[in-house]
């Protein structure tokens, strides 16, 4: 009962932070879309009681994204170290890490976006065309997905962000929301398939679903095979032939740089690879100017051969990790 109230009375002062940006961005004629967490607990009142959120998503069209930017700094944020598009609240003589409110505000980190990683810029239009505008305070300029997007997103965000809560025997919030989109919504099944399936989606998924339980070393699907014995899902990994999903699992297993770059690469069908790969390589000069906390150009041209550079040395990394891990199973399996 204690941990429900604490929950209620933390989710409040969120909701109360993401109105006052939403006021703010109103004022500058910025359209955003809920995303998450916060699009949750807007659809669903009542899931305030046992939705936990870390910090606020939100989504802006890029041609809004500097000016969303500036909004958020003039009310008081400040850029997160690393993390070009996150900003966390000033408050003075705290030293909280990043995702857990103030205890003097209340407040929790912003994370700004203009496009969603699995979709082309098409795709990206249309999520606008397609988005359903909420009623926040009389504001109107505040959306969340529709539903099939809404799903579609929160399955990519677990497939590469918290893959490794794949393990988790309890589950976890994010397949409470998937359920409670499902029952509300009753998206068909056909529909879900190919959705997933257009965005590389499908096979995470699928594993997601399966709700996989860690037990010692090995890792079992909760669902009994047909001899009524657990299936050990690392074997629908190691004794495939498809390298991606090879790739997959090895990634699952191993927390290593620039892991969530890598993972969305693999998952992409092949038409979205190469412009995720440019996007990776070449961004704009605000993400590296923020990312790298640069000051002119001259260091920002540095900064985008030198970016080539680690990028290429972290797949070299990553490539020798992966043939070890391949060699190790070839010889134990």
């Amino acid at each position: 009962m204690l941990q429900e109230k604490n929950i209620i009375a933390r989710n409040i002062l969120i909701l109360e932070q993401l109105k006052e940006v939403i006021k703010a961005f109103g004022k500058q004629n910025i359209d955003v879309i809920l995303l998450k967490g916060v699009s949750m607990l807007t659809l669903f009142p009542e899931y305030i009681r046992e939705r936990e959120m870390e910090d606020i998503d939100l989504l802006v069209r890029k041609s809004d994204i500097i000016r969303a930017k500036d909004t958020l700094i003039s009310l008081g944020y400040e850029h997160v170290p690393d993390d070009p598009w996150a900003f966390t609240p000033v408050c003075p003589n705290s030293d909280n890490p990043r995702g857990q409110a103030s205890t003097a505000s209340g407040k929790v980190d912003i994370d700004l976006c203009c496009d969603l990683w699995y979709l082309d810029s098409k795709e990206n239009i249309q999520l606008w065309h397609n988005a359903i505008p909420v009623n926040i305070d009389s504001l109107s300029n505040a959306y969340i997905l529709s539903p099939i997007d809404m799903f579609v997103h929160i399955s990519a965000h677990c497939a590469v962000h918290h893959c490794e809560k794949y393990m988790d025997s309890a589950g976890n919030k994010w397949e409470r929301d998937l359920k409670l989109i499902l029952e509300k919504y009753k998206l068909s099944p056909d529909t879900i398939k190919k959705e997933l399936k257009k965005n590389g989606l499908l096979k995470p998924y699928e594993i997601y679903m399966s709700r996989p339980v860690k037990t010692g070393r090995y890792i079992f699907d909760n669902r009994p095979s047909e001899d009524g014995r657990y299936k050990n899902v690392a074997s629908q990994f190691i004794g495939t032939n498809c390298v991606r999903d090879k790739f997959y699992y090895f990634l699952l297993k191993h927390q290593i740089p620039n892991r969530g770059h890598i993972l969305r690469f693999i998952i992409l069908p092949l038409n979205k690879k190469l412009l995720y790969l440019y996007k990776t390589i070449f961004p704009a000069n605000d993400f590296i100017k923020n990312r790298y906390n640069l000051k002119n150009s001259r260091q920002i041209l540095t900064y985008r051969f030198l970016r080539i550079a680690l990028l290429l040395r972290g797949l070299i990394n990553f490539s020798n990790n992966f043939i070890n891990h391949l060699v190790f199973h070839r010889n134990f399996t």
